[in-house]
């Protein structure tokens, strides 16, 4: 039964061809040696030429070498290359201040593609992931709150990574090994719900196989359901973002005009492309920007910038010298703007409502303004020279300049302080309110909202 399903996944999602070099990733364990002896077997018939790649993570002492020494034994017995690494793991993760399961696997790959790379062009990886591996990795994504991409499982195909035993479910692997006599080592740590994956293993698959014995085959079913549409989706994605391209941006109206589901789509491949890291709340938050149509700006990490202005969108690298933003952003209901390190979000309510809402815990009354006292042409910026100011309850009128010199800010976070105006001058500063002409009154029917938080890592 695992070799038909094995070789019917290999047709299926064309894992092979006749004449490829492959390297496997073999840790020692059941799926792994079930891989090896599958591949192997098929040498001839599918004119392979197989190799090993194993990675010592150091993580579990003396375990960890027995695993190492017996990789060797039965790379010697089936006559494979074997590539060797040992890598000091948990030390590593501690440095990049990443977890250690993380920082396994970015090892894991990285130096299965060195080996892929010293065999030759055109030489495939091939992992030993399992059914049972997808339907974990799903229920994981969904338990973070994932959107349709992370319910796709573990693809079968991902570049030039193959994955045999996807289909074939661990317990499946396990008895093949035993039917086979294939000799394999256990992993200690699997044995422990240490490790969120594992607590999933122990905990929740066996429950879902109590409510459906034949579960397995119902997320696979799902999961080749939902990954072309998923394909299909991003392609159409991929069509927007091309259709809006004017050379220098991407047209601001084509992009409105799309359903949202293909333009957060079409967010998420710019970040991508850009390095940026991908979220759901950073896609929505700067899909909804898009759709509002304003002018605004975010610093985003890794030095990357997403620009909405002159009807055009950007997303672009930032380099030191133009670390310094300029320009004014259009202000509008719901939207937010990051300049720096700080965010800015806006809305617009009834007076009343706000002071019976959460909204009076989460926004205090020096970031609200009379919306009626505001002038058309709303901006939100950074300070310039000749603002002024007046507080409410004050008679007279300063210098942005003159009032940070006596709030004693430093010199280096005086640029730094978002500034609202409009046609009549400054109606807010952060950290100071609302000037004394657009200050809420027993008179104020509308306000502005402006909620402020700061993000880690931003460019400053």
């Amino acid at each position: 039964m695992v070799e038909y399903k094995v070789w019917e996944a290999v047709r299926r999602y064309r894992l092979f061809e006749k004449g490829d070099r492959v390297v496997a990733g073999v840790s020692g364990g059941a799926d792994s040696a079930a891989l090896l002896h599958l591949l192997c077997e098929a040498r001839e018939e599918w004119e392979l030429s197989v190799a090993v790649c194993h990675v010592n993570h150091s993580l579990r002492g003396e375990e960890s070498d027995r695993d190492e020494a017996f990789v060797r034994q039965i790379c010697a017995k089936y006559g494979v290359k074997l590539f060797c690494f040992t890598e000091k793991v948990a030390s590593r993760a501690q440095e990049m201040r990443k977890s250690i399961e993380e920082m396994a696997r970015e090892i894991r790959y990285r130096r299965l593609e060195e080996a892929a790379d010293a065999l030759g062009p055109g030489t495939k990886i091939a992992t030993a992931h399992t059914l049972s591996d997808s339907m974990e990795t799903m229920l994981f994504h969904l338990a973070r709150g994932t959107g349709p991409a992370g319910l796709c499982g573990i693809p079968p195909v991902r570049g030039r990574v193959v994955r045999p035993l996807i289909t074939v479910t661990r317990r499946e692997a396990e008895a093949s090994c035993r039917e086979k006599g294939l000799f394999y080592v256990t992993d200690s740590t699997n044995l422990t719900d240490d490790y969120t994956r594992n607590l999933i293993r122990h905990t929740i698959i066996p429950r879902i196989y109590e409510i459906n014995p034949a579960a397995d085959a119902a997320f696979l079913r799902f999961m080749d359901i939902l990954r072309p549409e998923e394909a299909y989706l991003d392609k159409c994605a991929q069509a927007l973002l091309a259709q809006a391209w004017t050379g220098d941006g991407w047209r601001l109206r084509t992009l409105k005009e799309a359903h949202p589901v293909l333009l957060r789509r079409a967010v998420r491949h710019l970040l991508r492309e850009q390095g940026a890291a991908v979220s759901g709340d950073r896609v929505q938050r700067l899909a909804l920007s898009v759709e509002s149509g304003a002018d605004a700006t975010w610093d985003l990490d890794r030095n990357c910038r997403f620009t909405i202005s002159g009807g055009k969108v950007w997303i672009q690298p930032v380099t030191e010298e133009s670390s310094v933003l300029s320009g004014e952003f259009g202000i509008a209901d719901g939207i937010s703007v990051q300049i720096g390190k700080t965010i800015a979000a806006f809305f617009y309510d009834d007076y009343e409502h706000y002071k019976k809402s959460e909204n009076i815990e989460e926004i205090p009354l020096k970031n609200v303004v009379d919306y009626d006292k505001i002038e058309h042409h709303a901006v939100v910026r950074t300070r310039r020279a000749g603002d002024r100011f007046s507080l409410p309850g004050r008679n007279w009128t300063k210098t942005l300049k003159k009032w940070m010199n006596e709030a004693r800010i430093p010199l280096e976070e005086r640029g730094k302080r978002l500034v609202c105006a409009d046609n009549r001058g400054v109606f807010w500063v952060e950290g100071f309110g609302a000037d004394s002409r657009a200050a809420v009154s027993g008179e104020t029917k509308r306000v502005l909202l402006i909620r402020i938080s700061k993000v880690e890592g931003a460019v400053s």
